[in-house]
């Protein structure tokens, strides 16, 4: 993992982090990451999952703050 996009997605997934999606058509989901790959994200909420294509997403907002290491 090389780029901001995967390494801030890979804590998320591993802390196991409560997140929100901000999706471009101004649809919220409130979850955890479960999966990534180049094109999609899968996240859980409430016991349902979900995967919306990466270009979907226009912001990614953290319960709590991260702390990147590059």
């Amino acid at each position: 993992m090389n780029n901001v996009q995967d390494l801030f997605l890979q804590e998320l997934l591993d802390n196991q982090m409560a997140v929100t999606l901000f999706l471009i058509n101004g649809f919220q989901y409130q979850g955890q990451i479960r999966r990534f790959d180049k094109f999609t994200v899968s996240i859980e909420v409430e016991g349902s999952q979900f995967l919306i294509f990466k270009k979907m997403i226009s912001t990614v907002q953290t319960a709590e703050p991260l702390r990147l290491e590059w």
